[in-house]
């Protein structure tokens, strides 16, 4: 007869395993495609590398993240672009997955099998585009999450927030979505972009109470909303204003000297 321990650490890592498996599977991303057990099991992978290498903190507001899913309704998160590791620290704070836009010239053609499992949405930041547009609507009016950062670019200089694009704005008033809006602090300040994803920190998230448009301000215009959310955000984060964004000359980007306000 086997040693009477063996029955026991067998049950025992059985439990373990199921316990596992129950908590790689639990966000239910992607149910009943194919790609669903790939999706869950990312998400998690991006939750532990967002707190080892960069000590995410999250503020959760007891109201807002809890009580998104069950309203049905699309959710556009807004957020402060500090670095090109911002989205992956979203995505760890959020319980359901956000589909994310993308300046087209930030696609690495080697990276081609990532950006589809990601569904990332690519839009033109040097000429005008419809397709993007039409995909994140499409992905809207199924009551779906986008993600978008409407600076358009990284902050430079850190804590100067660019101007708010018009396109997100346009987004939510089409669709009516609820707006999530975000604040990120303690990224690492580093170039290029893609360097933040290696370089530790101590990341923060904040999440600040969700907006309805439709309701709170229906005569609203997508002008008025972008400029309303940039306030806020920098409001919340004691951001200067920096209203001279990045220009596109000689096949990149150039940030000006700033003139920036502080907001009130």
């Amino acid at each position: 007869m086997p040693p009477t321990w063996i029955p026991l650490a067998t049950a025992l890592a059985w439990i373990a395993w199921c316990l596992f498996a129950r908590w790689l599977t639990a966000p239910n991303f992607r149910a009943s495609e194919p790609t669903a057990f790939a999706a869950c099991a990312a998400y998690r992978a991006v939750q532990i590398y967002a707190h080892l290498i960069h000590r995410l903190h999250i503020d959760d507001p007891p109201t807002t993240l809890h009580a998104l899913e069950p309203l049905r309704r699309p959710l556009v998160i807004v957020a402060n672009h500090t670095a090109g590791v911002d989205p992956l620290l979203i995505q760890a704070a959020l319980p359901f997955e956000i589909r994310w836009m993308m300046g087209e010239d930030m696609r690495i053609a080697t990276l081609a099998p990532l950006w589809e499992f990601l569904r990332m949405i690519f839009v033109s930041r040097t000429a005008p585009s419809s397709r993007g547009v039409r995909d994140a609507l499409k992905h809207l009016k199924s009551n779906n999450t986008l993600g978008i950062f409407p600076e358009g670019h990284i902050e430079r200089p850190p804590g100067a927030l660019l101007p708010f694009q018009h396109g997100a704005a346009t987004l939510i008033k089409k669709t009516h979505a609820l707006v999530l809006p975000v604040c990120i602090t303690g990224t690492p300040q580093i170039d290029p972009a893609w360097a933040s994803l290696w370089k530790p920190s101590r990341s923060r998230i904040r999440f600040l109470p969700v907006i309805d448009y439709a309701r709170q301000l229906p005569n609203a215009d997508a002008a008025q909303i972008a400029d309303d959310l940039r306030l806020r955000i920098a409001t919340a984060l004691g951001s200067t204003l920096n209203d001279h964004p990045p220009v596109f000359e000689n096949n990149e980007w150039k940030y000006p000297t700033p003139t920036s306000a502080h907001a009130d």
